[in-house]
């Protein structure tokens, strides 16, 4: 396999290796010519604009200076004119781009004009004319500054076009080649990666009962022998899963159930009449005994929903007698701790698969039982809207921190705050609110309450 794969890569890169250089070397010249035009048009546009503004600032000291006739003005005069041969020198410095002429002719006029102004007006008139003048030469020289730079643009365009030419031939030549290649390399890693998926994907979903074939190289069937060695070892797993589970029911709620029965028979007083202290003690037992009946059948229905192969069979259900049925199995629990329980949904047809749907709201009552303050208020609301229908259990409790939200729903996850009772939770109950709610296309989700307390909320489609 790591053969294949280093050749598969090398022989796919050839052509990239190839071409590589050429695009290098190309890129390389081309980079060279744009930074030169790139200097050489920045320093030349201002060489330009400063020849303006100097020229400008020339002709106003010189007539200021024709006009007084004062030596400071005369200082100010040879001043500028320095700083126009400064310039003058610098673009001296592009002869293939300005021509000498126009400089040459500006430098002379410049030279000949503080002893032609020395006279005075009206004898500087003529002196401040060429002077004025100049400009015309200094346009010349603006117009050549940019005949160069659109003449550089030009050239650094055809250098690219020659760059492309020069790149395009070797790479239309070898796409055929890296394209035959490409298949081959792919067919050769892509077949078994297939099924390995296959396999993998198969496994994901709980079917072991399939064995792990995969052709390819030999690293790669040795590789699927030992996914298949994890196949059987996970059917195995499971296959003592379901037996413990299957177990587990039986021993588990036999006793339980009959001990539920010994508590009813004392309740009702069929070997005496209770007290009203053995009563209290009575309901206290009743109550955690039906918590621990709802801690296994909580296992058990989370066992057999998680298996995603397993479809419900969907029923039509009316959602306010549903939680009617819900909140009667839980009046003992709710009369214990004081609680006043509300149903305020409404009468709706639904259609879900009616025992996973009761153990959900179960599960969500039960938990606003246990976190509820006694003389505190449950309230559960349904309803629907244009495409789905929806259901409420609000308590009076704490509620559920932020930190928390994203991880109740998870698997044996607590949240960090603790209710009254004398069994703590399994962490399985809102797991299996959330896989129920998965398994009719719908979500759960908590907020915070109006009064603060925890709102947890199912919604689902109207139909799947």
């Amino acid at each position: 396999m790591l053969t294949l794969v280093a050749t598969g890569y090398l022989l796919v890169a050839m052509p990239l290796m190839v071409a590589i250089p050429v695009a290098y070397r190309s890129v390389g010249d081309l980079t060279q010519q744009s930074q030169r035009l790139v200097a050489d048009t920045a320093s030349l546009v201002d060489l330009g604009a400063a020849l303006g503004d100097q020229l400008d600032a020339l002709d106003r000291a010189a007539r200021q200076y024709a006009i007084l006739q004062d030596d400071e003005g005369l200082q100010v005069v040879r001043e500028r004119i320095a700083t126009v041969e400064t310039t003058l020198d610098a673009l001296g410095l592009f002869p293939d781009a300005i021509s000498m002429l126009p400089l040459i002719t500006i430098r002379e006029t410049i030279e000949q004009l503080p002893e032609e102004l020395q006279g005075g007006l009206p004898d500087a008139r003529g002196a401040l004319a060429d002077l004025g003048n100049l400009n015309l030469h200094r346009r010349s020289v603006v117009r050549e500054i940019n005949d160069y730079v659109d003449q550089e643009v030009r050239a650094v365009n055809e250098q690219a076009d020659r760059a492309r030419r020069q790149l395009a031939l070797p790479t239309v030549a070898l796409i055929p080649a890296s394209i035959a290649l490409a298949i081959i390399f792919t067919y050769l890693t892509v077949r078994p990666i297939r099924q390995f998926s296959v396999a993998i994907r198969r496994m994901g979903r709980g079917r072991l009962d399939r064995p792990v074939e995969v052709e390819g190289p030999a690293e790669l069937v040795e590789l699927a022998r030992q996914l298949d060695w994890m196949r059987q070892q996970l059917l195995a797993m499971e296959q003592e899963k379901d037996r413990f589970l299957q177990h587990m029911s039986h021993e588990l709620k036999t006793p339980l159930s009959s001990f539920m029965e010994g508590l009813a028979l004392l309740h009702d007083g069929v070997i005496g009449t209770p007290s009203p202290e053995q009563l209290e003690v009575l309901d206290i037992l009743s109550v955690s005994a039906d918590q621990l009946k709802r801690l296994i059948e909580n296992l058990l229905k989370f066992h057999a929903w998680a298996d995603a192969t397993q479809t419900p069979e969907m029923e039509p259900i009316r959602l306010r007698a549903l939680v009617d049925k819900v909140l009667m199995g839980h009046r003992l629990a709710a009369r214990a701790s004081q609680l006043k329980i509300s149903n305020e949904t409404r009468d709706i047809g639904i259609l879900g698969h009616a025992d996973s749907l009761q153990l959900a709201v179960s599960n969500l009552v039960s938990n606003a039982i246990k976190y509820s303050p006694e003389g505190g208020e449950v309230i559960v609301r349904g309803g629907e809207n244009e495409d789905a229908w929806w259901l409420s259990v609000e308590d009076s409790g704490p509620g559920v921190d932020l930190a928390d939200r994203d991880t109740i729903f998870q698997p044996f996850v607590q949240g960090s705050r603790s209710g009254r009772g004398p069994l703590a939770g399994s962490g399985i109950g809102l797991a299996v609110v959330a896989t129920c709610m998965r398994r009719h296309g719908g979500i759960v989700h908590v907020d915070s309450g109006p009064n603060g307390g925890a709102l947890f909320t199912l919604q689902a489609p109207k139909t799947l």
